[in-house]
């Protein structure tokens, strides 16, 4: 696997309305910007962040939540 630039000890949000990651240091930001931080915001471990951040998705799918509200890899819909 690639190495990495993240800091250790990191910690990481996903908001599954935006399917995004947002590392906690740029929580100010995030909050000045225009988009603001995500309400649905919720902390995942390193591993998570990991799995479905960085990784990249499998052939034929994309970053989605499931109905938990959690990462998971979603299929992509099939083209007209």
């Amino acid at each position: 696997m690639a190495r990495t630039r993240i800091i250790d000890g990191e910690l990481f949000w996903w908001s599954p309305s935006r399917a995004a990651f947002y590392p906690a240091s740029m929580h100010r930001s995030y909050h000045a910007g225009a988009d603001g931080w995500p309400d649905d915001a919720r902390m995942v471990s390193h591993d998570v962040f990991v799995a479905f951040g960085l990784t990249p998705a499998p052939y034929g799918h994309r970053r989605g939540a499931d109905a938990d509200g959690n990462p998971c890899w979603v299929a992509l819909e099939p083209s007209p």
